[in-house]
Formats: C-alpha cells, structure tokens, sequence
C-alpha cells in the first residue's frame, strides 16, 4: 500500500500537529509545477520547520530558509516517510507506521494520547525573524546565475521570486518579527498573481491534459 498526498494534502498535513505516516509516503509540495507556489499554509509550514529551535535573531537565517526555498522551488518530493521527514515535510516526532493495516489504529491511538495529556493548540500565533530585502537579494542573485546558465526559464525565475518573497517575510529586516498572518497573505498575494499569468494559465492546461508539467 502507498500513501500519494495530494491537491493540498501536504498542507493537511503539514499542519496537523502530530501525523502518522505511511513508510511509503510520497508527499511534497509541487505547485511550481503548474506554474504556481503554495498558498494553504505550505510556505508558513515550511518555514516553521526549517526555522524550528531558532528563538532570538541571528546574524542570518539565510541559510535555513534556502532549505525551504529550494525544497518549494524545485518540487522536491520525499518518496517515503523518512525522506519526508529529512526534507521537513514530517517532523522528527511524527510516527511513521510500516503496516498499512495498522496505520488507522496508531492514528487513533496518537490523537487519543494527546487528548489524555491534555493538548491543547497554540495560544498564540508563530512568529518569525526573516530577513525581508536583503535575503530576498541573495535569493534574486541565485536565480539570475541559474537563468544565465538555462538552469531555469524567465517564468521559472518570475514564480521563485514571489515564492522567495514569501519565505523571506516581504517587507520585513532580521530584527522584526513577522506573524504567521503576515506569511498567509503574501502567500495567498503571489499565488492571485501568478494564476494571473499566461504561461501559468499554459501549465495548468498542459498539466490537466499530458498529466506532467510543462517547461515554458
């Protein structure tokens, strides 16, 4: 038995605060592919994940939201449950279940035990320190070189900058914070843009007809 998560089932996911996954999970987040970035809280998770244990600002955070970029901007999808869990997709203490047959049991058993330690959610919002402008520089120079070396297409490079605008907190600097509010709406801002795009309008069509993305 495999576990294929999809059309917003890596951001169900992703925001559940334990899962019990399948060994053979194969789950990512894959808008790019039809020209587009995660708006259902998938950047926001992302970043959690890579910027978990980072408390107090540092010096940069550059190098840990890279993770996340290039996780998002080249659709990486983990093939089981502990690649999922190396590319933060699943956290360390999520369980991954190897009998399919158990898989439903052990879920029910998790959501049991937190009830009886009595969980309850977050009370408040999660708050980042990102870097704003400046990482979102570093990040536009890395695709430039790409673009320069036909790594990536001008569309390729258009949807990695929102995605990276995103991730580094819009209109920010490494000494403020930034609330998960903020990340949603600039999430929800690129991906109203781009489906306001051609060539993304191409990608979507292509995709529902070929089933596989088109380079454009």
């Amino acid at each position: 038995m495999e576990d294929l998560v999809i059309g917003g089932g890596c951001e169900m996911t992703m925001g559940g605060d334990r899962v019990c996954a399948a060994a053979e999970s194969y789950i990512g987040l894959v808008e790019v592919g039809v020209g587009l970035i995660p708006a259902g809280g998938g950047c926001l998770f992302m970043l959690e994940r890579v910027l978990e244990g980072i408390d107090e600002p540092v010096l940069s955070n550059l190098p840990f939201i890279r993770v996340a970029f290039e996780n998002i901007g080249m659709a990486k999808v983990a093939t089981s449950g502990e690649e999922a869990k190396e590319r933060k997709y699943l956290r360390s203490c999520d369980v991954i279940e190897m009998n399919p047959d158990r898989q439903l049991w052990t879920a029910k058993r998790m959501a049991i035990g937190l009830a009886e330690e009595g969980y309850l959610p977050p009370a408040q919002p999660m708050r980042f320190n990102l870097p704003g402008e400046e990482g979102l520089a570093t990040l536009k120079m890395m695709l430039h070189n790409m673009k320069l070396t036909h790594w990536i297409s001008s569309h390729d490079e258009k949807i990695a900058r929102h995605l990276g605008r995103v991730l580094t907190g819009g209109d920010t600097t490494i000494n403020d914070t930034v609330d998960q509010q903020t990340i949603l709406d600039l999430e929800r801002e690129a991906f109203l843009s781009l489906c306001g795009e051609p060539k993304t309008q191409d990608r979507i069509a292509y995709m529902l007809v070929n089933n596989k993305p088109l380079r454009n």
